[in-house]
């Protein structure tokens, strides 16, 4: 399985890049008559909102990679690593509460119970064997169901995550041709109100 999801990364990650080389490649550039007199223009690569959605689609991060911010890909996937393990976690966590309310609803001796647990290492629960064998079915049901919550805030969770890369790299690829110069300024200028002789005050002006 994991070597199934590598390959299917690894697809996804090289398709992205050679969209993002062809397109590049595609894009018509001007030489300046006197380089020496003349600052080369900026040249932007204009990209495709589509396939950066069906790529993020299919492949999260992807659609990132495609765009050219590759410093999102890792974040990407970085975010939904943790998201698996938590889900993980929880799923097993749910399991482990289901088994103590099964070894309770059985009755009889607390052994097989407390033996459950102390395999476990209490990986899944701050109460030893004995106190959980001590509960009442109520109380081991309420924190069960603790459990199955946070597990659904993690799966609905994962879905906003989903959504919102896909948003992401298709905004970016909206915005690919937007420029914002190099010669960015704030200029600070005293300023006077012909209305109100008596007022002064600061304007803040932005070039770009």
């Amino acid at each position: 399985m994991r070597k199934l999801i590598t390959s299917y990364f690894l697809f996804f990650s090289f398709l992205a890049a050679s969209i993002a080389q062809t397109d590049s490649l595609s894009i018509n550039t001007i030489e300046p008559e006197d380089s020496n007199s003349i600052k080369p223009p900026k040249v932007l690569k204009e990209k495709s909102p589509l396939k950066a959605s069906l790529l993020s689609t299919f492949m999260p991060g992807t659609g990132q990679i495609y765009n050219g911010k590759y410093w999102k890909a890792p974040i990407v996937w970085g975010g939904f690593a943790r998201l698996i393990w938590m889900y993980d976690f929880y799923s097993k966590k749910d399991n482990f509460y289901k088994q103590i309310l099964i070894y309770k609803d059985r009755g009889g001796s607390d052994k097989p119970l407390i033996d459950y647990v102390e395999n476990t290492n209490n990986e899944f629960s701050q109460f030893s064997g004995t106190q959980l064998a001590a509960m009442t079915i109520g109380t081991v049901s309420g924190y069960s169901e603790d459990v199955r919550k946070r597990k659904q805030q993690v799966i609905i969770g994962s879905a906003v995550f989903y959504l919102f890369q896909i948003v992401d790299a298709s905004v970016d690829a909206h915005f690919s041709t937007f420029d914002v110069s190099d010669d960015l300024t704030l200029r600070i200028q005293p300023a006077q109100f012909p209305s109100l002789p008596n007022a002064n005050g600061l304007k803040l002006s932005f070039n770009f």
